[in-house]
Order: C-alpha cells, then sequence, then structure tokens
C-alpha cells in the first residue's frame, strides 16, 4: 500500500512520518532531524525515508516555517531554501504540497481531543468552542493562524502575526524595546516571543540592571526559572510570558477570537511557570474593551505532533478533492 509522507519542519526540528489512507490521521514512524544537521531539506527528507526503511510513498504534505509565496521557499530562521517544483521530482513524489507551519499546526489543533487542552486560567477547556479560534506560539520563530470555522468545514487563515511590531505596555517594556533596536533594526513580537527571543530578553535586561553578560541559552534560562534556582531568570521568563499576553490579546482582539490556543515546545515546557505568570492578566488588559476578551479561554495544547497531525489532515484532503 502506498503511504503519505508528512513533515513539520522549522527553523531548529525537522519533524516526519508516515500516514496511510485506512488510518489518515494515525502518524506511524515518526522521527526529529536538527535542521543544522543536514545542508538541504531534501538530504533531511532522504535521510528519514533511508532510516524507516523501503516504502512506497505516493504524495506528501510539508508544513514549513515561513511564507510560502511562490516556487522559491527559504526559511525565516532556519538553513534551507528550495525549489517546490523541483521537490517533489527530487523525492520521487508524484503529489506534493508545501504549506506554511502554521497552517498545518492550526488544522491540527482543529482535530484534537479536549483533553490535549490545558486551561492557563480558571476558563474551562470547553467553553467557548465556535470560532474563530486562534492559534500561536512561539519557538524559533512566533507562529500565528486562525480557524475560522473549528466545527464545520475547517477553513484556517495562515498569517505572519510574529512579524507585527511589538507594542510596550509601560515604561519599563519601553526601555527594554530600546534595548533590543540598538542590536537589531526591526522590533517584531517574535525578537522577544521565541526561543531565541528569551535570550534577547536575559541580555538585554542584564544590561539594564548592570549584571555580566553572562553566555546562556534558552532552555537554561527556562529550566532556572522554573526550578527557582535563580531570581533573575524568573524575573526574564515572567516578562517573556507578560509579553506573550500582551501578543495573544492583540491578535485575538484583531479576529474577535472565541479561543486561543497556544502551541509548541517552549509552551508546554513552561506552562506551569505560564499558569502563574502575568500571561493573562495581561491578556485581558484591554481598558475600555477588556470585556471583550474576559470570556475567552486560553489554553495549551499538549505535544509536538500537532503540526504533523494537520499535515496528515491536509494531505487527506488531497486524497479526497479539492484542499484549503
Amino acid at each position: 500500500m502506498a503511504r503519505g509522507l508528512v513533515a513539520d519542519i522549522g527553523g531548529t526540528n525537522a519533524r516526519f512520518a508516515l500516514v496511510d489512507s485506512t488510518a489518515p490521521l494515525t502518524l506511524q514512524n515518526q522521527r526529529s532531524l536538527k535542521c543544522a544537521d543536514y545542508p538541504i531539506m531534501t538530504d533531511a527528507a532522504r535521510a528519514y525515508l533511508a532510516d524507516i526503511g523501503d516504502t512506497q510513498i505516493d504524495r506528501a504534505v510539508l508544513a514549513v516555517a515561513g511564507p510560502v509565496t511562490g516556487d522559491i521557499f527559504v526559511q525565516n530562521n532556519g538553513p534551507w531554501r528550495f525549489s517546490i517544483s523541483a521537490l517533489g521530482p527530487a523525492l520521487d513524489i508524484a503529489i506534493l504540497r508545501v504549506v506554511n507551519d502554521f497552517m498545518a499546526m492550526a488544522h491540527g489543533v482543529a482535530v484534537l481531543p479536549e483533553n490535549r487542552f490545558t486551561s492557563i486560567a480558571s476558563q474551562t477547556t470547553d467553553a467557548s468552542k465556535a470560532g474563530p479560534w486562534l492559534v500561536t506560539g512561539p519557538g524559533t520563530g512566533l507562529g500565528v493562524a486562525a480557524i475560522l470555522d473549528p466545527h464545520g468545514d475547517i477553513r484556517v487563515l495562515e498569517s505572519e502575526g510574529g512579524h507585527v511590531g511589538l507594542a510596550p505596555s509601560n515604561a519599563e517594556e519601553i526601555e527594554i524595546a530600546r534595548e533590543v533596536l540598538q542590536l537589531f533594526p526591526t522590533l517584531p513580537w517574535e525578537r522577544v516571543i521565541s526561543g531565541p527571543g528569551l535570550r534577547i530578553l536575559h541580555e538585554v535586561m542584564a544590561k539594564r540592571d548592570g549584571r555580566a553578560m553572562e553566555q546562556t541559552t534558552p532552555e537554561e534560562i527556562a529550566r532556572n526559572a522554573i526550578d527557582g534556582k535563580d531570581a533573575f531568570s524568573i524575573t526574564v521568563l515572567e516578562q517573556f510570558c507578560r509579553f506573550l499576553g500582551s501578543a495573544a490579546g492583540d491578535m485575538a482582539l484583531a479576529i474577535k477570537a472565541r479561543r486561543v490556543c497556544l502551541v509548541g515546545g517552549i509552551v508546554e515546557t513552561i506552562l506551569p511557570f505560564l499558569q502563574q505568570s502575568g500571561f493573562r492578566a495581561r491578556f485581558e488588559d484591554r481598558g475600555r474593551y477588556g470585556d471583550v476578551l474576559d470570556p475567552v479561554p486560553t489554553l495549551a495544547v499538549s505535544g509536538t505532533d500537532v503540526g504533523l497531525i494537520g499535515a496528515a489532515a491536509l494531505l487527506d484532503r488531497t486524497r479526497k478533492g479539492p484542499t484549503s
């Protein structure tokens, strides 16, 4: 039986799996590869297919981190660049579709059971099942998409909302923004709400406090904050959560979202901290428009397979007819 290939390709990791038509949303042979280990995307895909052995692949959906606007795809936050039209022949796959990673992420969120959602505040997970839903999450960058009708004929609006300009909410955040602009010519939300963004926040906040500029990783900052080992790391991660709450609230207002779904490994890692942070207060802090977001649940989505599940859902549509 010919099977389909699905992939969720971020700036750091490329996740692959197989699916077949008898169980279109069941992922088989999942693997995660480091993008930096492969000069080109084709090498990573070939390495995965070689690892799982002799299989017949008749079609594929690849979800990639960045805008898909023409034949040449360039990763925003990663090393790869490739021609979409040449990729299918190079991998000997007859039908291949390349989509934005948060297009796939949103399709995945739309088909997940409720036990994959955890409240970030006091709202229950079964509230506001009507659309639209905002799907966002920090990774190597900040992804954003919207599910317009999560319980009908699923329609997803992809976006590059992570590149919307950061909006400071107080004097301290204005100073942080000034420091970041000393390092970069632009200041989108993803500059501070992402894995690299957490490290940048640590750097500029240390500079403002007159602290020694320590070389540290986002993983170390998060771990030190969650474990309570370092008061400064706690302060940095708290600011990260507040920025995330502000950005999520802005985007939710923009589409009048009735549910906000936070996805990705960072959210899952910091979830206990996030639930106790100022995230939700900042999300709701809208002045005269606060009552618009007060009833909107903010939920963390568990698992690193959400993008793959969404790619599998899109792959199933290619078997049935037109895709969206």
